[in-house]
């Protein structure tokens, strides 16, 4: 899911906080941010399109102010390590005020080690948010809340030598407010076992083995009935990590994935992923963050109704490639500039029930976002940040076709008891 500019004022108080933990050496730092946005198309209709009649909405746009609370900590206990944030955000928009809402995100969890050559972690996340036009296929049209809770254990052996075997397994469910998306709720389960080699330094080259099972519990057929629908995945990983030089750093995962669906009809896959990522400091002042991924997801399918043809099941994501670009430019030791660019494609198919004809195409995302950040002194900063976002598909574009801009600024201020 892309970040808002609300969210990124947010993230910039967390990285703040993180910075303030690591230069003083408290363990505890609390903060508040306020931010200020214009958004041009806050309910995310479709290019063209305008307010339903009789909506209780008064406008596609919007002026949204949010105001958070954040704490953080990370405390060494002996070879142990606590650590936790929280993020709580109170959301209020100027004409739509249905829209209002509070969201919050919250990571809490513990690093461990033995004596022995034997360490590990265990992470527990939980975060509600807005759902926006950019990580969903269909926008409501209104207020629409999705919740999301995690938890990471891993366990690992040969933490300083060359070989290290791990094993470990995470949990993960997805809930939307709005009931029309009951079919998007899921939960999976995933465990994993692998080794890594590491011939010198950081460098390591890794195998693993990932098996998972998960379920949609809310799933409507196309007859419109609560069926629901398990799922397995499985996954060969096979990972390399390269630090370059003293100023890049390279990591590149491929794997050979397949997913297979309980009910019939549902969009299995077989077939190769992967991820690369890089990092590069160009000078000292300049820095730049890229990443592509390719992978299959598991929100799949929604349902479009129109009344001339009936309603047609669009499966999306069936295969995504993303690719992200960021940089970052210190103008001086207080002020820095950053630009970030981002593009997504998706494989789409569409069956109407009248006639069962299938038609495929594509759907491509794409964000662009430039900002300017000031830090007067270590536990302050102030910024401003523009982005645009757009959306075209090659079938529904009535529906899927959307466009918005937003401009927020924000400010923040960060104390260690």
């Amino acid at each position: 899911m892309n970040l808002t500019l609300r969210q990124a004022g947010v993230t910039a108080a967390a990285a703040l906080l993180a910075a303030g933990v690591a230069a003083q050496g408290s363990p505890y730092v609390i903060g508040g941010s306020v931010a200020y946005s214009h958004q041009s198309n806050t309910l995310g209709l479709a290019d063209g399109a305008s307010l339903a009649a009789g909506s209780d909405y008064t406008s596609q746009s919007d002026n949204v102010t949010s105001l958070a609370l954040i704490g953080g900590l990370d405390q060494p206990i002996g070879r142990q390590r606590v650590f936790g944030d929280l993020t709580l955000r109170s959301n209020r928009y100027a004409r739509n005020e249905l829209l209002n809402h509070q969201s919050y995100s919250v990571t809490g969890g513990v690093d461990w080690q033995t004596i022995e050559r034997i360490s590990g972690n265990l992470t527990l996340k939980s975060n509600r948010d807005l759902v926006r036009f950019s990580s969903t296929e269909r926008p409501t049209g209104g207020r629409n809340l999705v919740t999301t809770r995690q938890a990471d254990a891993s366990a690992r052996i040969g933490v300083v030598t060359r070989y290290t075997f791990e094993a470990g397994g995470n949990w993960r469910s997805v809930d939307y407010s709005d009931r029309e998306y009951d079919g998007r709720d899921f939960r999976q389960q995933t465990a994993f076992i692998g080794a890594r080699y590491w011939p010198s330094g950081t460098n390591y080259l890794g195998l693993t083995l990932r098996n998972g099972s998960g379920r949609y519990p809310g799933f409507r057929t196309a007859a419109n009935t609560t069926a629901g629908d398990g799922f397995d995945r499985r996954d060969v990983d096979l990972s390399l990590s390269l630090q370059t030089s003293g100023s890049s750093t390279l990591f590149a995962r491929t794997s050979y994935s397949r997913i297979n669906h309980e009910l019939p009809g549902r969009a299995d896959y077989a077939g190769f992923t992967g991820l690369f990522r890089g990092t590069f400091n160009a000078t000292a002042k300049l820095q730049f963050a890229a990443e592509v991924a390719r992978d299959r997801g598991q929100e799949i399918d929604i349902l479009l109704f129109d009344p001339a043809v009936g309603v047609a099941r669009v499966e999306s994501a069936r295969l995504a490639t993303v690719a992200r670009l960021r940089a970052a430019f210190a103008a001086s030791t207080k002020t820095e500039v950053h630009a970030n660019a981002s593009a997504t494609r998706r494989t789409l198919a569409q069956t109407s029930l009248f006639t069962n004809v299938q038609e495929s195409g594509r759907e491509r995302s794409t964000q662009f976002g430039l900002g300017a950040s000031w830090t007067p002194t270590r536990t302050s900063r102030i910024g401003c940040d523009v982005s645009r976002d757009q959306r075209r598909s090659d079938i529904a574009s009535a529906r899927l076709n959307i466009s918005a801009n937003s401009t927020t600024c924000f400010a923040q201020l960060t104390l260690q008891p």
